[in-house]
């Protein structure tokens, strides 16, 4: 959404961006300043009370993972549809920002032969891409992963590796020719994240919390670019602003809506209109304008999956190393006996979530074993993979409408019927 509104602003086009915008509350954006006053050196464990409230982690990973201890980027602001669930487990954000407020901040190119049934080819991606890094931070580097994943951006800044990310990179490469004939590239992660000093501050100061959300707002998410957006003439922004569907009349567009504090209706007009809602609430939207109710439509998913990893070697101390917590490496298979598209691989390190899911899953005993768990710990990265969707279920969607109440319904149902051979792994 705000790409592109960014491009329609260069091009001198008046702009107005409509969004529910929910917003961490006051007080916890008044401690995260307190925070950032005082600095990590100061920091006592009480101050960080907040931001690690509501964040657990269990062998399955993270429920649901919040932003400085809020659940503000999943809340329903009071639109006026329901999402109902069948084998399915996702959700809309109508938060500033969207789910860019809680991602990890991965980003990469496709290759080609994974869009090859797109309307759209990676030459034709290619300059949106550096457009988009002309207000998106990028850190990372040089290295192999460009064989196949072009680096759109000159010389950009990176990150420090933890000791474990240092030691797994280096065995990787004495293996890497090895690994290129087995179709498998491998370098450091791409982030869209600040690491050094910028208009935000001085860059990562490597305080562990990642995964929490950033005390210094260094991780990107695309409220930043929205602020930057509301200072330019031509943008208008309107917060509170749910929209149930858009109408075409002649050269005209219109939106129907609702303010979600008043309740009240409002239509908006324009010449075009582009919906960036996310693929629930977009959906929801073309179906109800198009008066859709009862057709199904099959939403591709990506699925992921956490796999732990344990090195031979230990890399000790890593429970007390200030590091950043998102990934640290990543993985590329290319191999058409695997998989003939892309599997992507994120490899992470230590952070205490870890420790967290293992107090978990040995409770009370826990205590008599932290000699044992500190080794583990030692040795420990987590996977965290994705499948192209051609080896991922699929959502079957369907949209209904209460004929009475006048309330509608966006209905997922798992499908969990494959489209190709499943993935064969040998490694």
């Amino acid at each position: 959404g705000v790409s592109c509104a960014t491009a329609l602003l260069q091009k001198g086009v008046q702009v107005t961006l409509v969004d529910p915008g929910l917003e961490l509350d006051s007080q916890t954006s008044d401690r995260l300043v307190k925070l950032q006053g005082l600095g990590p050196e100061k920091w006592q464990p009480g101050d960080l009370t907040f931001l690690k409230a509501g964040t657990s982690a269990g062998v399955d990973g993270i429920p649901l993972k919040h932003a400085y201890g809020s659940d503000f980027p999943y809340r329903d602001p009071g639109v006026d549809w329901r999402l109902e669930m069948d084998g399915v487990d996702t959700r809309p954000s109508f938060a500033q920002g969207g789910l860019s407020t809680v991602w990890g901040a991965a980003i990469l190119p496709y290759r080609a032969n994974d869009i090859r049934d797109w309307p759209i080819t990676e030459h034709e991606l290619a300059c949106h891409y550096r457009a988009v890094l002309e207000f998106m931070p990028l850190a990372g580097c040089h290295d192999s992963l460009e064989q196949s994943f072009p680096l759109d951006s000159g010389c950009p800044p990176t990150l420090t590796r933890s000791s474990q990310a240092h030691a797994f990179l280096k065995d990787l490469g004495a293996a890497a020719n090895e690994l290129e004939r087995e179709g498998i590239l491998f370098g450091e992660s791409r982030l869209a994240m600040w690491a050094q000093a910028n208009h935000r501050g001085s860059g990562c100061c490597y305080c562990t919390l990642c995964m929490y959300g950033c005390p210094y707002g260094l991780i990107y998410s695309s409220s930043h670019t929205l602020d930057v957006l509301r200072e330019h003439p031509n943008f208008i922004y309107r917060k509170n602003v749910a929209v149930d569907r858009v109408e075409e009349n002649g050269d005209e567009i219109t939106l129907f809506a609702r303010d979600v504090r008043t309740r009240d209706r409002l239509q908006l007009r324009g010449s075009r209109v582009f919906l960036a809602c996310g693929v629930l609430a977009t959906t929801k939207i073309l179906l109800e304008s198009l008066d859709a109710f009862g057709e199904t439509l099959i939403l591709q998913d990506s699925s992921y999956f956490l796999l732990p990893l344990l090195r031979y070697r230990a890399t000790s101390g890593s429970s007390r190393e200030r590091v950043h917590t998102l990934a640290q490496a990543f993985l590329e298979i290319l191999d058409p006996q695997v998989c003939d598209q892309t599997v992507h691989l994120q490899i992470y390190t230590y952070n205490e979530l870890y420790s967290l899911a293992l107090k978990k899953l040995f409770g009370p005993a826990f205590r008599l074993l932290k000699l044992p768990a500190r080794m583990l710990l030692d040795r420990q990265l987590l996977i965290q993979g994705y499948l192209p969707s051609a080896y991922s279920s699929s959502i079957r969607t369907v949209l209904s409408k209460d004929p009475k109440s006048g309330v509608t319904t966006l209905h997922l149902t798992s499908d969990r019927v494959v489209q190709r051979s499943q993935v064969r792994c040998h490694y």
